[in-house]
């Protein structure tokens, strides 16, 4: 590949690159620092280290909120590993159904959870 190609290709990825800066990389950056701190939106941010998640950790609601997002990504995965269980082609002709009735799948992806030894 000659240098024009190599350059075109780095201007075809930099919208992406951008986007991902803008939305996500940078905001995540900010966060992290943020929560080193005792920063309530108003006045100067205190830094305080990681105090923040000592107390995060030892809290009961965090726990219980923490087990309930367990427990819900777990049976989320359960729910879409069983929509891709069919066989190609019925997939393929139920895809417009999906778009507009998608509670059909449902049925098929709660057999699966029952299985699933939790």
């Amino acid at each position: 590949m000659n240098r024009r190609e190599w350059i075109a290709g780095y201007l075809f990825l930099l919208p992406n690159f951008i986007g991902f800066l803008a939305f996500t990389g940078i905001p995540v950056i900010i966060g992290f620092i943020i929560s080193l701190t005792d920063y309530t939106g108003f006045g100067k941010p205190n830094f305080i280290g990681f105090a923040n998640y000592a107390k995060m950790f030892t809290d009961t609601d965090f726990k219980v909120a923490l087990q309930n997002n367990l427990f819900y990504s777990l049976t989320s995965v359960c729910t879409f590993a069983g929509t891709d269980a069919e066989p190609e082609n019925v997939r393929r002709q139920r895809f417009s159904d999906d778009l507009f009735f998608p509670e059909s799948d449902f049925y098929g992806s709660g057999r699966l959870c029952m299985v699933a030894d939790f």
